[in-house]
C-alpha cells in the first residue's frame, strides 16, 4: 500500500520529536525503531545466550512470538487520546471488531481507563494532540473498490508513525509482562564483567533480562537447570504471554512458524525429556489461559529469527546451506546476460556480486559462532562456487583443467571465504563497542572464556589483520596491548 508522499514528509518532523522519549521509557532490550540499532543486535543475543546456556550446561528456552497482524490490530488509544474513540459507543463499536473473550474485553477497558503509553512516557500534551490528529479520519481505497475504507485502529506501517506507534504500545506491554515473569522467576541471568573490552575484567555484575524484540519479533529467554524445570517455566511463559498481549488487544498467532518455542535440554534426563517432547507429545505442550482455557504451543527444533536460522543444538549447518542457496539464486538471473558475457568487464562482474549475491550469502554472518569443520568446508564450497560463477570461470579449461580457488578470487579482487567473515565481524565492532546493548556485552564477556566464543574470534581477526598490515603502521599489539584495541576502534579508525 503507497501513501501519500506529501503526508509523509509532514508527519516525519513529528516522528524525530516522539523519539527523545524513547530512551526512558522503553526496554533496553526494545531494538526496533531505535537510532544505530538493527536486527543483528537482537540475533547475536540470542545466539550467544543459547551459547551461554549450553556452556553453564544450563536447560534453555528461545519462546519466539509472532504477533496477528500486529501494526494493522495495535489499538492507538493504548498509545495517545485518539480523536475518534472519546465516547462509549465508539468504544464499544471498536471492541466489536476485536473478537476478544468477555474477561479479556474487560481487562482492556481497565487499560484504556488508565494512563496511555504517551503519559507514562512523560510526552508532552501538544506533541500527544498533534500525533493523535495525524491518526485521525484515516481511510485507504485500492484498485477494484470503489469506496474508501475508514480505519479505527493500527500504526498505519509504511508511514512514519507506523513503527514507533507501535513500539510505544509494545513496551507498555513488555513492562507488564517483565513485572510478571520476573515474579515467576522466568528470566535470562548472566554473571560477567560486562565491560565493553576484549579481555576479561576483575568487577563481576549480574545483567538479567527477559526478551529482546525487533518490532514485533520478540524471542523470551530463559533457562532451568533441569529439563523437567524449563518445560514447566515455558508452559507458565506462554500463558502469560497469551494472556498480556489479549488484555491489549492484541492476538498471538500460533500457526505453524509464528509463535513457537525452542528448547536445548541438558542434564541426566535431557534424552528422555526430549523424546517425551518430541515423541509422546508430538512436539507440542499444554498451558492454561485465564480467558480462553487449555490451549497448545508447538516445540520446535529450528526457527527462523529475523532473517537466519536458530537450531535447538546450535548447528549452523542450515543457515550456511540456505545461505549459500540464497547468494546462488541471486545471481542466477543475470548468468547469462552478464556473468557468462566475455565482455562484461570483471571489475563490474565483481561489484554486480557484492550487491546481490554476497549481501545475502553474508547476512549477518558477523555474528555467527564459530563454524565446525564440516560447516566451514560447506561454507568455503558455496561461496567459492558464487565466485566461480561471478568471474565466468566455472568451467574447465580445453585442457580439463579447473581454475583454483587463488586464480579465481585474484579475477575478481576479492578475499577467500574464510577472509570475508573476518573482513564482516572488524566492520562490526565498531557499531558493537559503541551501540552493543549491556545484555550482548554481559553474555559477550560471560562466554569470553571458551575457546567457541565469539569475542576469540575476534581477538583472532585482529591478529590476522596486524599480519596483514605494513610493521610501520602503529597499532596497538594484539597480544600484549588488547585493552587498547576498544579505545583504538571507537575513535580511530
Amino acid at each position: 500500500m503507497i501513501s501519500d508522499q506529501i503526508g509523509k514528509i509532514m508527519r516525519k518532523p513529528m516522528r524525530a520529536r516522539l523519539e527523545p522519549y524513547i530512551e526512558g521509557y522503553f526496554d533496553d532490550l526494545q531494538l526496533g525503531g531505535r537510532k544505530h540499532n538493527a536486527c543483528d543486535f537482537a540475533a547475536h543475543l540470542v545466539r550467544e545466550y543459547q551459547q551461554y546456556a549450553a556452556n553453564m550446561s544450563l536447560s534453555s528456552g528461545l519462546f519466539f512470538l509472532d504477533i496477528q497482524a500486529a501494526f494493522y490490530n495495535v489499538l492507538r488509544e493504548l498509545c495517545f487520546e485518539a480523536v475518534e474513540c472519546q465516547s462509549d459507543e465508539a468504544i464499544a463499536a471498536l471492541f466489536r471488531t476485536l473478537n476478544l473473550p468477555q474477561d479479556a474485553c474487560h481487562e482492556l477497558h481497565k487499560e484504556l481507563s488508565s494512563k496511555n503509553a504517551f503519559k507514562e512516557a512523560g510526552v508532552n500534551d501538544h506533541l500527544a494532540q498533534l500525533t493523535a490528529e495525524f491518526h485521525a479520519s484515516t481511510w485507504f481505497t485500492t484498485q477494484g473498490l470503489s469506496t474508501v475504507t475508514h480505519t479505527r485502529k493500527g500504526s498505519r506501517p509504511g508511514e512514519s508513525f507506523g513503527d514507533i506507534v507501535f513500539n510505544y504500545v509494545a513496551a507498555r506491554v513488555m513492562r507488564t509482562i517483565n513485572k510478571d515473569l520476573s515474579a515467576a522467576g522466568i528470566q535470562a541471568s548472566v554473571t560477567g564483567d560486562g565491560c565493553r573490552t576484549f579481555q576479561r575484567e576483575l568487577a563481576v555484575q549480574t545483567q538479567t533480562w527477559t526478551a529482546t524484540a525487533w518490532m514485533d519479533d520478540l524471542v523470551y529467554m530463559y533457562t532451568a537447570s533441569t529439563p523437567d524445570g524449563i518445560i514447566a517455566k515455558s508452559k507458565v511463559l506462554a500463558g502469560v504471554l497469551h494472556d498480556s498481549f489479549m488484555k491489549y488487544g492484541l492476538l498471538l498467532n500460533w500457526n505453524i512458524g509464528k509463535t513457537e518455542c525452542m528448547l536445548s535440554f541438558k542434564g541426566d534426563q535431557a534424552k528422555k525429556t526430549m523424546e517425551k517432547a518430541f515423541v509422546t507429545k508430538e512436539a507440542q505442550l499444554t498451558f492454561l489461559s485465564a480467558f480462553t482455557g487449555e490451549q497448545t504451543f508447538r516445540v520446535v527444533m529450528e526457527y527462523k529469527h529475523v532473517g537466519g536460522t536458530l537450531d535447538h543444538k546450535r548447528s549452523m549447518r542450515r543457515e550456511v546451506v540456505l545461505r549459500n542457496a540464497m547468494g546462488l539464486g541471486a545471481i542466477r538471473p543475470l548468468r547469462r546476460r552478464v556473468f557468462d558475457k566475455a565482455d562484461v568487464p570483471l571489475p563490474v562482474k565483481a561489484q554486480l556480486c557484492q550487491a546481490i549475491a554476497y549481501s545475502k550469502t553474508l547476512y549477518n554472518a558477523h555474528i555467527w559462532p564459530p563454524l565446525n569443520k564440516t560447516t566451514a568446508k560447506l561454507f568455503h564450497a558455496g561461496v567459492t562456487k558464487l565466485q566461480r560463477v561471478a568471474a565466468g570461470m566455472d568451467k574447465p579449461s580445453d585442457e580439463g583443467r579447473w581454475p583454483s580457488d587463488l586464480q579465481v578470487q585474484s579475477a575478481l579482487a576479492t578475499l577467500p571465504p574464510v577472509d570475508m567473515l573476518r573482513t564482516a565481524r572488524l566492520r562490526y565492532s565498531r557499531r558493537l563497542l559503541v551501540h552493543g546493548p549491556a545484555a550482548l556485552w554481559a553474555v559477550l564477556k560471560a562466554n569470553a572464556g571458551a575457546r567457541n566464543s565469539w569475542i576469540t574470534m575476534f581477538t583472532e581477526d585482529i591478529r590476522w589483520l596486524c599480519n596483514l598490515l605494513p610493521a610501520d603502521w602503529k597499532l596497538p599489539s594484539p597480544t600484549d596491548e588488547l585493552d587498547k584495541w576498544p579505545d583504538f576502534i571507537t575513535n580511530k579508525s
